[in-house]
């Protein structure tokens, strides 16, 4: 049985396309018969012209009725049309004619799955089993119905048996790979690969998954070596390449990352995340030049890669620059408004400048968006020391803490702002909270503060308060 997707090569189907355009332009009679009418339906099929291959199988149909293999192609065109029931009802009509016809099942599976109905799809490619021609590619197709219940393991063992079919389906390697990370199995994965790679030694999609699940559990130097074996068997294996750079980068030799990197640009045109890339390898290297200058690519390749804003502000700010600094890191918030981290560095270089109020602001754009940030609560407060603002430090840290879960550090924050700017029985109370919940860390962060220790007062009070015991 002619399959009801085969291309018809080898067929003079420009001839019978010709022909089949000619008949429907003259209202004319030409014979074709059922493999010529397989042909001129795929090939509209293929070229996505449905009104024609709609109208081919009608009139193959009313030449040859109750032709199973027609039939079916009349399903596939409502499928496309998203007729779906009409397809249904056609592929019942045909599996009572031929109950073990297995491509009516395998259409049928591809409804149920374009319909998001996976139990049904998974039945009906099961029921396709018997008779496929090509079962490593039912397997794939339940594996990824299970896929997209979430059933993972169970895709799992359809995939292994759709390799073990054909093992050099690349494919297959690759969604197995997915299904392993996923379920962070990635021990699981490097065992099963192995043993795969050591019947399979020159697939380079193998070595390439194994690579990536060594490097997913921190084992950079094994993924390397993987990644080797791949560029050894496929020179041209760009994303290779890339992430052997970027497990060389893990490893912090920079150098030979940065060599990596270039190399990828050799097979595809270099994007701008590889760009950065390099930057942020000779930032590490302290070539700071050659940083700038990757990072400055990045944005003209990408305008809106906020991480190349913020790093070309970083070395501003870190070269002491701080108004050009300020400039680029601004840049990274207007692309990327809800990111803590980029506000609490842009308020810590505000202050450096000396833009208080504007750090105090940024400073609050951090706890606003990161309440859980007890560095952030603290920095803001100092700020706001400096700004001659004690007061309302001390009312905004006494707010945080029961939101930080009285955390002992931003309680000695709170006790040394008391203490100093005169609010002695509020610090007094400050402290008895802090020794009562921890302590031995209240008192370690306050240990920075010599002079406040040497209070006679605060002296005893400590002394008094008996140490937790481990």
């Amino acid at each position: 049985m002619r399959k009801p997707f085969d291309n018809g090569e080898g067929k003079n189907v420009p001839d019978l396309i010709g022909r089949f355009e000619e008949m429907l332009k003259m209202n004319s009679g030409h014979f074709f018969d059922v493999d010529e009418f397989e042909d001129i339906i795929n090939y509209y099929l293929n070229k996505n012209n449905i009104i024609k291959a709609y109208k081919a199988v009608n009139q193959a149909i009313e030449i040859y009725p109750n032709n199973t293999i027609l039939m079916l192609k009349k399903a596939v065109i409502y499928m496309n049309k998203g007729r779906n029931e009409l397809a249904l009802k056609i592929i019942k009509e045909v599996i009572d004619i031929d109950p073990g016809n297995g491509d009516a099942f395998i259409i049928a599976g591809d409804i149920y799955s374009q319909k998001k109905e996976y139990k049904k799809a998974i039945e009906n490619y099961t029921l396709a089993l018997s008779d496929a021609e090509e079962p490593d590619e039912i397997h794939a197709s339940i594996a990824f119905e299970w896929e997209a219940l979430g059933e993972f393991k169970k895709a799992l063992d359809h995939l292994r048996i759709a390799l073990a079919l054909n093992p050099e389906n690349d494919t297959l390697i690759y969604e197995l790979a997915f299904c392993f990370e996923i379920n962070e199995h990635q021990k699981e994965a490097i065992e099963y690969l192995s043993l795969y790679l050591d019947q399979n030694p020159y697939s380079a999609a193998g070595w390439f998954n194994l690579g990536n699940m060594h490097a997913g559990i921190d084992q950079y130097a094994e993924a390397i070596d993987a990644y080797e074996f791949a560029i050894a068997i496929d020179e041209s294996f760009s994303s290779a390449y890339y992430n052997k750079a970027n497990a060389l980068m893990n490893l912090k030799d920079y150098e030979e990352a940065i060599k990596c990197y270039k190399e990828t640009m050799l097979f595809e045109e270099p994007d701008s995340l590889t760009i950065f890339y390099i930057g942020e390898c000779y930032e590490n290297l302290g070539d700071y030049e050659k940083a700038l200058k990757h990072y400055k690519r990045t944005i003209v390749s990408d305008p809106e890669f906020a991480d190349a804003w913020m790093s070309i502000g970083a070395i501003y700010e870190e070269a002491g620059d701080f108004l050009p600094a300020l400039e680029y890191m601004l840049k990274s918030v207007t692309i990327d408004m809800y990111n803590p981290e980029y506000w609490h560095v842009i308020a810590e270089t505000q202050r450096k400048a000396g833009l208080i109020e504007e750090a105090i602001s940024s400073y609050q754009q951090v706890t606003t968006q990161d309440p859980h940030n007890d560095e952030a609560w603290m920095d803001l407060a100092e700020t706001l020391v400096e700004a001659h603002r004690p007061e309302e430090a001390t009312e905004m840290l006494r707010n945080s803490v029961p939101f930080l879960e009285n955390h002992p550090e931003v309680i000695a924050k709170l006790f040394v702002i008391q203490y100093q700017n005169g609010f002695i029985r509020e610090a007094a109370d400050t402290l008895l909270n802090g020794i009562k919940i921890d302590p031995e860390e209240f008192i370690e962060c306050i240990s920075d503060f010599p002079e406040i220790i040497a209070d006679t007062v605060i002296a005893d009070i400590i002394s008094s308060y008996p140490k937790k015991k481990n």
